[in-house]
């Protein structure tokens, strides 16, 4: 088990609530990112990866395998997580950020993640979605921000590109205990969202067969 993980629910579930038309021509293509590329296979990846670890989802047959680094270097992460679709190579690909300690208002994790998303709004638009509150539930001192983060339902520190891509990207600062958290930066592929539909009912269509 990861410290640190992602779920397999598409993010691009979102895009229910878009006012975008995703339907259109000119869409920007989300790029694989680290240096990665989208369709390598895992067979290729360990040969750059020795320690690569891996193990099969249990609801879909996606594999899900930890690096601890990149093509391309990136400083900010402590491991990156790919999940790798059968006949289809890697098709997600999650960063998961060091450690951030002894900030218990938030302040130095919330100055990472705005020099993330500056960066990101720069490559692929403005057009992204917040969800940025605090204090809903539990948590609700200034100096509890990572503990709330880390409470269902009591805060939440995102952003979401979803309008105009073909892909997405989300951005998170999550927390892990008392001013500890972590940056987490999620790229799906153009194609995720539908194999994970197909795998889906591939599943659901085994699962009537057997009744």
């Amino acid at each position: 088990m990861f410290k640190k993980t992602f779920s397999i629910i598409s993010v691009g579930i979102l895009a229910l609530a878009s006012t975008a038309t995703l339907a259109q021509d000119n869409l920007t293509t989300v790029n694989a990112p680290f240096g990665f590329k989208w369709g390598q296979t895992e067979e290729k990846t360990l040969k750059t990866n020795p320690n690569m670890a891996c193990n099969t989802l249990s609801d879909v047959p996606v594999r899900s395998c930890k690096v601890s680094v990149s093509p391309k270097p990136f400083s900010k992460a402590e491991f990156f997580q790919l999940l790798f679709v059968p006949n289809s190579g890697l098709q997600k690909v999650g960063m998961y950020g060091n450690d951030i300690t002894d900030d218990l208002y938030g302040s130095s994790g919330k100055a990472h993640y705005s020099k993330l998303q500056k960066s990101l709004t720069k490559k692929y638009g403005d057009k992204f979605t917040n969800f940025e509150y605090i204090g809903a539930d539990l948590y609700d001192e200034s100096d509890e921000f990572y503990q709330c983060l880390a409470y269902s339902g009591c805060g939440a520190h995102a952003s979401y590109w979803i309008d105009g891509l073909n892909g997405t990207i989300a951005l998170s600062l999550n927390g892990l205990s008392r001013g500890k958290g972590f940056l987490k930066l999620v790229y799906e592929s153009k194609d995720w969202s539908r194999h994970l539909d197909e795998m889906k009912n591939d599943q659901e269509s085994i699962n009537d067969d057997s009744l």
